[in-house]
């Protein structure tokens, strides 16, 4: 018999096809600046020199989302001093951690963006004529 008697020439249908898997994520160990912030997920830990309130929603007006706890779907944990637990679970976990200073940086390089967007463009000046 030619092909086995199968539809679709006689090969069988093998797992390596494609599988339906979570679409892959930026490496979470990667530590350079200016990333910026629109599309990840946050956690904020520890004692910081902003209210906390005032970090997160700096992060949301940034584009990104803000979670309250510590999972392997987190982008970034931003940790101040005595992150405790998250920390370490974060760590653990292989997530990238953000000093205060970090999380700053990378929202000036999206808030600069921001800014040359909304920025009206100069028309040029109509000369008399």
């Amino acid at each position: 018999k030619k092909g086995g008697g199968r539809k679709g020439g006689g090969k069988k249908a093998t797992k390596k096809a494609a599988p339906k898997k979570k679409p892959a994520k930026k490496s979470k160990k990667s530590t350079s600046s200016g990333d910026g912030v629109e599309g990840k997920t946050f956690c904020v830990t520890g004692t910081l020199s902003k209210p906390r309130a005032k970090i997160q929603a700096l992060i949301i007006n940034a584009g990104g989302e803000v979670k309250s706890g510590v999972s392997k779907a987190l982008d970034v944990l931003v940790a101040g001093a005595d992150g405790g637990s998250k920390l370490a679970k974060a760590e653990s976990y292989g997530i990238e951690i953000w000093d205060e200073d970090q999380l700053m940086e990378n929202l000036g390089a999206d808030m600069e963006e921001e800014e040359e967007e909304a920025k009206p463009k100069k028309k040029p000046a109509k000369k008399p004529a």
